[in-house]
């Protein structure tokens, strides 16, 4: 539980700091990476959220749904860079596998009895 929650305020502070910092420069190459990094600094920041709330004992719904949705993303970006012509981004490898440790995490049975115990469920 600590351990997703570590991870989503990671990759989601440093999602979202790199985001604002090459949004204007992505724009340049292309629009549709403009916009599908538009999204990724979007779900970033709601997985820093969702990290900072599960740390605090909140709901890790946020935190699930980030980490779902920037899987998708990811996949989306692995995609996109293939059909550019640009192929395999290795670092991409990394983006599909933090945030699907962070569903491992969350998924676990003792995650699941801890957050039960506090009366909230996902």
């Amino acid at each position: 539980m600590t351990a997703a929650a570590v991870i989503g305020i990671v990759i989601g502070g440093l999602g979202a700091l790199f985001g604002l910092l090459g949004l204007s420069l992505v724009f340049a190459f292309s629009a549709v990476l403009g916009l599908l990094s538009l999204v990724s600094l979007a779900i970033a920041v709601v997985v820093l959220i969702g990290g900072i709330q599960v740390l605090t004992g909140k709901s890790p719904k946020l935190l699930l749904l980030g980490s779902y949705a920037s899987l998708a993303i990811t996949v989306l970006f692995m995609l996109w860079s293939v059909i550019s012509g640009y192929g395999f981004v290795g670092s991409n490898l990394l983006s599909l596998v933090l945030p699907a440790l962070i569903v491992f995490f969350l998924m676990q049975p003792q995650s699941k009895q801890y957050f039960a115990s506090r009366g909230l469920s996902y």
